[in-house]
């Protein structure tokens, strides 16, 4: 045997590595779809953030509707009430067809009003399809907003 390895040798090592790769594919895939939620979770906060600095800012009122669109989706769509009670209603997007959506908000609305506070407190839970892991988007009476894990 000089100067290389046996084709036995080689199978032998690739075979290992191949179990071992295969050992973190599922890690992987939650660590996937754990960021998915994580995301979405911070893109919603985000949004109502920005929806209600924008209530405040302007002395107007934000409301925040979610909804299943026609293909399925959870989406949402924001409308701003101006000083002068004019509206205009801009859509948002889609959010990740994996996305379980929940909230205890009257119609899945969030409304701010002009000083930022929420018409009433409440919170979204997130899911993934086939995913146990959950995030709270909790919105206080005064309008704090932020995620948590649920348990």
């Amino acid at each position: 045997m000089p100067g290389g390895h046996t084709l036995i040798e080689l199978l032998t090592v690739f075979s290992i590595l191949a179990l071992v790769w295969l050992a973190f594919l599922p890690p992987a895939g939650r660590l996937q779809q754990s960021g998915l939620l994580f995301a979405t979770a911070a893109t919603i906060a985000s949004e109502l953030k920005t929806g209600q600095k924008w209530a405040e800012s302007f002395h107007g009122k934000e409301k925040i509707i979610f909804f299943k669109n026609p293909a399925g989706f959870w989406n949402y769509e924001k409308t701003r009430t101006f000083c002068d009670n004019s509206e205009k209603t801009s859509p948002g997007q889609n959010l990740p067809e994996k996305i379980i959506f929940s909230s205890n908000f009257p119609g899945q609305t969030i409304t701010f009003n002009n000083s930022g506070n929420p018409q009433k407190a409440g919170q979204i839970t997130l899911g993934l399809a086939g995913f146990n892991k959950q995030r709270n988007i909790v919105v206080s009476p005064v309008g704090r907003i932020r995620i948590t894990d649920a348990f």
